[in-house]
């Protein structure tokens, strides 16, 4: 693995090559099970549980040997789902925060885990919604390092010469 040290958790913030989240970032201290070839990330309560395809396992085998991860992702990257997604996480909302033409969605999956969404979807607080994302969204941090494990897909870009 390429340990791109561009990659990294900093202050609530997933720090990468492209920049920082505008908004910070969402994190949630995950555990690890493994059964086969399958992959499971649970947090420390069970109210988030994710699966990791079995292609996206295997691209990164050799990358999941820890048991303990802390998952970050960017609240632009969560959406509230209508319940059909295969792979989703439900939540309660504690807060709706308009911001032009974004909501903010607190919601109680982790300590301050914020979904950015248009402002069109206007859930009530205490109402029960669908989440969903992208496992390439993911970043996975080594909780002694910091470094996202996932954060180098591909060799970077070179820098261009002066």
């Amino acid at each position: 693995m390429n340990w791109n040290s561009d990659h990294r958790r900093s202050d609530r913030r997933i720090v990468t090559d492209g920049g920082t989240s505008d908004r910070g970032a969402d994190f949630v201290d995950v555990d690890v099970e493994r059964d086969g070839d399958r992959i499971r990330l649970l947090g420390p309560d069970g109210r988030f549980q994710f699966d990791l395809s079995a292609a996206y396992v295997d691209r990164h085998a050799g990358e999941l040997s820890a048991d303990r991860y802390a998952l970050g992702i960017r609240p632009e990257n969560v959406s509230v789902d209508d319940g059909t997604a295969d792979n989703t996480v439900r939540a309660t909302v504690e807060v709706v925060e308009p911001v032009g033409s974004d909501n903010y969605l607190h919601v109680d999956v982790a300590e301050d885990f914020i979904v950015r969404v248009e402002s069109t979807i206007n859930p009530e607080a205490g109402e029960q919604v669908t989440l969903t994302f992208s496992e390439s969204d993911l970043h996975l941090f080594d909780p002694d390092s910091g470094i996202d494990i996932f954060g180098a897909e591909s060799e970077p870009p070179e820098a261009p010469a002066p």
